[in-house]
């Protein structure tokens, strides 16, 4: 979306609690990890490299990994693998025209402990790693001549410890009951209850996609329109 090259590739997005911040990490940094992982996959399949080890092995040496950038990160957060890249301007004239809806869940970083307020409250981490940057990058789309909308998702699965927290507008979205029966995140919410909601969802994501606007929408879920700031 960012990048001028993708110019008329695609007429609309949405970002799910994309969390800005991490999007990239600089090469230094991706070398590091590489040589990390590829130490400890020699430990797990000696002899082997990426493309020949098996899977166990690999998803031993990422595990490894994992644990090892988070001591050194002191993130919860933050994955240890993602794209390389550097800083990107503010959107530009090529984002004219594009309908972008964004948003976050109410409880995001409930889902990331390490990452928690003094008190446990995942609100101020929420604000900060979620609110705030998607806000301000919703000012500069509408800036640069997009057409954008804000959500936020407040449903708290009841007897689930998570609140409102990372992905879980994922089941309302995506999946059956099959695929995420036992989620923690989901409590004791029974399906029914989580597909009658996800057909509330859902129709606002498909009159975005066909419209450019989200249409009607009732809690927990919100969406407003953001329009330029007044000079």
């Amino acid at each position: 979306m960012e990048l001028p090259e993708a110019r008329g590739l695609f007429r609309r997005a949405i970002l799910q609690s994309a969390p800005l911040a991490i999007a990239t990490r600089p090469r230094a940094d991706a070398e590091a990890l590489g040589r990390i992982f590829g130490e400890r996959l020699a430990v797990h399949a000696p002899g082997d490299g990426p493309r020949t080890a098996g899977q166990a092995a690999v998803l031993a040496a990422q595990r490894d990994t994992g644990l090892a950038h988070r001591e050194r990160s002191g993130s919860t957060l933050e994955p240890p693998f993602g794209p390389v890249g550097t800083a990107v301007a503010a959107p530009g004239p090529h984002v004219r025209g594009l309908d972008i809806m964004y948003g976050w869940n109410a409880d995001d970083m409930s889902a990331f402990p390490g990452e928690k307020s003094g008190n446990g409250d995942p609100a101020e981490p929420t604000r900060r790693m979620y609110a705030e940057p998607l806000t301000a990058l919703g000012q500069q789309l509408v800036r640069a001549g997009a057409r954008v909308h804000a959500y936020r998702l407040d449903w708290r699965p009841a007897g689930s410890a998570y609140g409102a927290t990372h992905c879980v507008e994922l089941p309302l979205l995506l999946g059956s009951r099959a695929a995420w029966r036992d989620s923690p995140m989901l409590g004791d919410t029974t399906w029914e209850e989580v597909d009658e909601l996800g057909r509330a969802v859902r129709a606002t994501w498909i009159a975005f996609v066909r419209t450019g606007r989200p249409g009607a929408v009732a809690p927990p879920l919100t969406c407003r329109e953001i329009l330029a700031p007044r000079p």
